[in-house]
């Protein structure tokens, strides 16, 4: 791939569905200053041509915001730091907003069987990393989903 003439770096960034009266509205154009602003600091600033956020699509636990910048490709051997910053000064934005941020997560619901295995199973889902919620639920209510959850994760 010839970088030379100038390429675009993307990156995709999302927030809280409770900002939906702004998020096709005011929000794109404060993440597309602030990022800019971000970035002219950078030692590759001076080759930033454009930038541009657009309101991506309502994601399953997120609105999703697709970030452009346009660069000369005198800072060709950036991409990768430039595609860092992308995500870092859309966080820092958020940070001033208070606007709350959001990642793809597993929610696994807990029943209360006493089948050993399910048990057994319930114990290891609780030492996975921390952007896994579990939460407890009636066996009645979720009995399926907790062995599908289990088998899926143990047997996949």
């Amino acid at each position: 791939m010839n970088l030379s003439r100038g390429f675009n770096v993307t990156s995709i960034f999302g927030i809280d569905y409770k900002y939906q009266q702004q998020c096709t509205t005011h929000i794109p154009e404060l993440l597309c200053a602030g990022i800019r602003k971000g970035l002219l600091n950078e030692t590759y600033g001076s080759s930033l041509q454009d930038i541009f956020v657009f309101f991506e699509h309502a994601n399953t636990s997120s609105f999703d915001f697709k970030v452009i910048a346009t660069f000369d490709g005198k800072v060709a051997g950036d991409y990768f730091s430039i595609t860092r910053a992308l995500q870092r000064y859309a966080v820092e934005v958020c940070n001033q907003r208070q606007w709350e941020t959001l990642f793809a997560q597993l929610v696994i619901h807990k029943g209360t069987s006493k089948n050993p295995y399910l048990r057994a199973a319930a114990l290891r889902l609780a030492c996975l990393p921390r952007f896994v919620t579990i939460l407890r639920c009636s066996q009645k209510i979720f009995p399926y989903l907790s062995i599908i959850c289990c088998v899926n994760i143990f047997y996949s």
